[in-house]
């Protein structure tokens, strides 16, 4: 029971999270940064307009709402995911 309570819980704190994805190097934008944002919600995750497209990092990091916390890549991650912001 309490597994159940904890996992509804998680899923209530990510209700409606917007989360901001940097890419670099995808198929249909070689050699460009883009920034992309995306929205949790209790069902999965809806995706969102394209903020830009930038040829730096950090021109693309211009584009992320300065309240939002940075979050490194991971192993898991796709190779073209650069870090994704909270």
């Amino acid at each position: 029971m309490v597994k159940d309570e904890m996992e509804e819980a998680v899923k209530k704190a990510f209700d409606g999270l917007r989360i901001i994805a940097v890419y670099y190097n995808t198929a249909d934008h070689p050699g460009m940064f883009i920034v992309r944002e995306f929205f949790s919600h209790k069902d999965g995750i809806t995706l969102g307009a394209i903020l830009g497209l930038t040829k730096t990092l950090d021109e693309a990091r211009k584009l992320v709402p300065p309240y939002l916390h940075r979050s490194s890549r991971t192993p898991e991650d796709e190779p073209t995911l650069i870090e994704t912001w909270f």
